[in-house]
């Protein structure tokens, strides 16, 4: 376990340097670029006033986000708009969500679903999960769990790392764990804790999968690393008091193999 964290603690410091690095340049080159990103929000705002759709969506982001400008949700709700009129899928999803939390336009969940589901029928992932959140909580909609799974799945099927994971809490809901880890597993590496947490809780007990302490430990120990709470902590740990020194030591490194894994993709 020492050797572990000593690599984490290495990996996490290349990574501090590397973050020095970029922000030291950033600071170098901020007086040089500041009158640029007013130029740019300005030709932005100009082409957006024009009715170009990729730059209304852009203006939006720029309002909501307060970047370059004060912060303005009802600016941004109204450049969203504009664009997700068009038909912009990008821009109905994060109009509808300007309605789901009440920023810069009245709450309406029934409003946020429409723009949603404008979206989700594009292929746009972040609606389709939003959209399936929808159904599963009766937000906007009735509940319905088979609309919710049915758009969870095209937003997963996508790579949308939150989808994965509340698929794998809709099949686990109804006791499909062998679906569920499924789910679980592609969250999991995409370095989503509470499905690390999940997965590793699925193997400590068997659920959906052939118990195995080794990967439960692994997974409750990457759980840890990436979100920290205490629930994880005391899964680890708790695993940990039943295993053998040989079998915590195959579990560190397959940690290791995992974390090294990540980083040669980052690289």
């Amino acid at each position: 376990m020492k050797r572990l964290l000593d690599r984490l603690v290495m990996l996490s410091a290349i990574m501090f340097a590397g973050l020095l690095c970029c922000g030291q340049n950033t600071a170098a080159q901020g007086q040089d670029t500041k009158e640029d990103r007013t130029s740019i929000f300005e030709r932005a705002r100009k082409a957006a006033e024009q009715g170009d759709t990729e730059a209304q969506c852009k203006l939006g982001d720029v309002y909501r986000d307060g970047r370059d400008t004060t912060q303005d949700y009802a600016e941004a709700a109204k450049w969203f708009q504009k664009a997700a009129e068009k038909g912009l899928a990008d821009a109905q999803c994060k109009l509808g969500k300007l309605y789901q939390t009440g920023q810069g336009v009245p709450q309406d969940y029934a409003e946020a679903v429409r723009w949603f589901r404008k979206a989700a029928e594009q292929g746009n992932a972040e609606a389709q999960c939003k959209l399936g959140a929808a159904y599963y909580t009766g937000q906007g909609v009735p509940l319905g769990y088979s609309e919710s799974t049915k758009w969870y799945r095209k937003a997963a099927e996508q790579g949308h790392v939150e989808a994965q994971y509340n698929l794998g809490l809709a099949y686990y809901d109804r006791h499909h764990y062998t679906e569920s880890i499924k789910w679980f597993r592609r969250a999991a590496e995409q370095e989503e804790a509470k499905a690390q947490y999940n997965l590793g809780l699925a193997y400590e007990n068997g659920q959906g999968i052939p118990q195995n302490c080794i990967e439960a430990y692994k997974w409750f120990s990457l759980a840890t690393t990436t979100a920290g709470e205490s629930d994880m902590f005391e899964a680890r740990n708790r695993v940990t008091g039943h295993m053998t020194p040989e079998q915590i030591a195959e579990g560190d490194k397959r940690i290791a193999a995992f974390v090294a894994k990540k980083q040669e993709k980052k690289e």
